[in-house]
């Protein structure tokens, strides 16, 4: 049968190619027709191309980022990043590959496709985690919160002081389980679905708890007075525009939302 072996190389070829090609057509963008190819943020001109630190070598490997500032690449320590080509989820880097995150709540990325915790406030009587707004860019952008305050649950506001009547682990932990409404959108969720599982999960935990996180939805959800004289009031709009939340009882909202509910045993 050594006539076959011709024939079981040139199958092991095809085989081989058609493995490339499906990678090829995982990590490419739209076509024409299929939407626009865009990246997070075009690149700027800089005349120092290693003036970032290599995230897994350090500063003695000369490394050039991929993600604009704001952003982090996806798992920019690992070998072999898993989630390349999970293009729903990330923004395309400077390289054409779908791999930028957004910056989290909480952290700071200052360019160099990793991300940095915003540092704990150790002011006497204004302890605790600061905040920063989705896409913070420097450490300036880290904000502490003023006394009687503390960090919310996602570390983007600063809301009244919840330590005495919320277990904040078990309360983040039962908001890291929420799903979106639409299943394809996983853990991905709108604004206004975020507001519903916060207030979902401290109500899982405590009517006082939830009372706290209450007041900062309705904050959220409901047009605020700015203070200032003169202002025409119908130009002010809510930051969560046409949500459903009921931001005084949880139970009542019709929260399409799916939350593992054995996180509430670990308490």
């Amino acid at each position: 049968f050594f006539f076959l072996a011709p024939l079981r190389t040139a199958l092991a070829s095809a085989v081989s190619m058609l493995r490339l090609l499906r990678l090829a057509l995982l990590l490419r963008g739209p076509v024409i027709g299929e939407g626009s190819v865009q990246p997070a943020a075009s690149r700027p001109t800089n005349s120092a191309p290693c003036s970032c630190p290599d995230p897994m070598y350090g500063e003695e490997t000369c490394y050039e980022p991929v993600c604009p500032v704001g952003y982090y690449r996806c798992c920019a320590t690992c070998f072999e990043a898993p989630c390349y080509g999970l293009k729903k989820d990330l923004e395309l880097s400077w390289r054409g590959i779908y791999e930028c995150i957004p910056c989290q709540p909480g952290d700071f990325c200052e360019g160099c496709d990793t991300f940095a915790k915003c540092p704990d406030n150790t002011q006497k009587g204004r302890e605790g985690p600061r905040v920063s707004k989705e896409g913070a860019t420097r450490l300036a952008d880290c904000e502490s919160c003023a006394a009687g305050m503390k960090a919310s649950f996602r570390r983007d506001a600063c809301i009244e002081n919840h330590t005495s009547v919320c277990n904040e682990a078990v309360v983040q932990r039962c908001i890291r389980s929420c799903k979106a409404e639409e299943p394809a959108r996983g853990k991905f969720l709108t604004p206004c679905e975020k507001i519903k599982c916060d207030m979902y999960c401290t109500k899982q935990w405590s009517n006082e708890c939830a009372q706290i996180m209450g007041k900062h939805c309705r904050s959220l959800t409901t047009i605020q007075d700015t203070g200032v004289v003169g202002q025409d009031a119908s130009s002010l709009t809510a930051e969560i525009e046409n949500c459903d939340v009921d931001c005084d009882s949880a139970a009542s909202t019709g929260l399409g939302l799916l939350v593992l509910l054995t996180v509430m045993s670990m308490a």
